[in-house]
């Protein structure tokens, strides 16, 4: 019965890993629009943007930090490759919303350290996904 519970229990947490990590995906999309809106439309993005430690303050920064010990029994090293394609993300949108908001154009350099940093987290979530996916079918 405790081993039947125990599997139980895990199973939850695969299935909650799961959730955050397309949760996380679906954030970073929502974020990207919102950011473009921002551009488009000549809005500031808002102040947690131009913060230093913006990537641990947004939805997926808080989630990453809150289940990290939780991930890294899957896949320590990928773990930490997306917390820094996170970070440098972040702080190439900061360096390019400085640039805009004081009346200048953005650098070419900032615009490619997102979009690398944007298409290196979407691609090593997916291959976190897939990790915690095939030990939730080994739960089963």
């Amino acid at each position: 019965m405790r081993t039947d519970l125990f599997r139980a229990c895990e199973a939850h947490t695969l299935e909650t890993l799961l959730q955050g990590i397309d949760h996380g995906i679906e954030a970073h999309l929502a974020w990207n629009q919102h950011l473009l809106r921002c551009a488009l439309l000549h809005e500031a993005p808002g102040d947690d943007v131009f913060r230093p430690d913006a990537h641990t303050n947004c939805l997926f920064g808080v989630w990453l930090a809150s289940h990290r010990y939780e991930l890294e029994p899957f896949a320590a090293a990928l773990v930490d490759r997306i917390a820094e394609a996170h970070r440098r993300m972040h702080d190439a949108v900061r360096s390019m919303c400085h640039r805009v908001m004081h009346g200048r154009p953005a650098i070419a350099a900032d615009l490619q350290a997102y979009e690398q940093g944007q298409s290196s987290m979407v691609t090593l979530l997916n291959e976190l996904r897939e990790s915690v996916a095939e030990a939730a079918t080994h739960q089963d």
